[in-house]
């Protein structure tokens, strides 16, 4: 997707709702042209942890797959590494790990979730291929290649990855709204999109911004300026009540 075109919808959206809601602040977010940038951190690829999430099934591969002493201790230590913010470091310990044990797809993953923090995307994508070889069945992988995917420009891949994390887990959030926004580039599956988006909008609110400006691009104002409404009014009550951990920002 073009910013540039994405810029004049987005002040079209604006405008319109500022007009029809004078005085009301519908953006506490920075003054950005794209809704992709707006999101921030919340659609960056999600790292793995040791522990099974609340809800989360576990692939088969992740059950068989017992990593080594050496392999875990080095997965913990780039885990640390990455929740204080230091994706270098965070680099050489998932590298530490899978040179331990190759077959540990989680610590392939968050290497891939790693050099997508430092911008290495082509070694993002090799790492995140690696850990989809060898469990395929984890839609996570799936949905952090998507992302990446998306920010080389290789959208039709992107979309294969995503349809897959929501097949193997319609009630991930994240991967229903990374197949939202990569359907809502056509014209004739934005139907399918919004289905997406309104189920990712239950736990995101950037949901409701992609709605609002795909139904401003069809001429539904109105229900463009309801979504943008809707989006305001999540982003405070979200900031409240999820905190930033980096192992809480699992697609969950």
């Amino acid at each position: 997707m073009r910013k540039e075109a994405v810029f004049v919808s987005f002040f079209l959206v604006v405008s319109y709702c500022q007009a029809q809601y004078p005085g009301q602040l519908f953006f506490s977010t920075p003054a950005q042209s794209d809704w992709w940038e707006l999101s921030g951190e919340n659609f960056a690829p999600s790292r793995a942890t040791m522990e099974r999430p609340s809800g989360e099934s576990v692939s088969v591969a992740r059950l068989r797959h017992v990593p080594s002493r050496n392999a875990r201790r080095a997965f913990l230590r780039g885990l640390k590494d990455a929740q204080a913010g230091a994706p270098r470091e965070a680099v050489r310990e998932f590298q530490r790990s899978v040179t331990f044990d190759p077959e540990f797809a989680e610590a392939h993953g968050n290497l891939g979730v790693e050099y997508t923090a430092l911008g290495l995307l082509d070694e993002a994508v090799s790492a995140l291929r690696r850990a989809l070889e060898l469990d395929p069945a984890t839609g996570v992988h799936h949905a952090n290649l998507a992302y990446v995917l998306i920010r080389i420009n290789r959208e039709d891949e992107a979309e294969r990855e995503a349809e897959t994390a929501v097949d193997l887990d319609p009630s991930y959030a994240k991967g229903q709204f990374l197949l939202g926004f990569l359907l809502a580039r056509r014209p004739q599956t934005r139907r399918l999109a919004a289905a997406h988006l309104a189920d990712a909008a239950r736990q995101l609110p950037e949901a409701h911004f992609l709605l609002a400006k795909m139904y401003l691009d069809q001429g539904d104002s109105q229900i463009a300026a309801e979504e943008l409404d809707r989006y305001r009014k999540a982003i405070p009550s979200r900031a409240k009540n999820q905190p930033h951990q980096a192992d809480e920002r699992s697609f969950q």
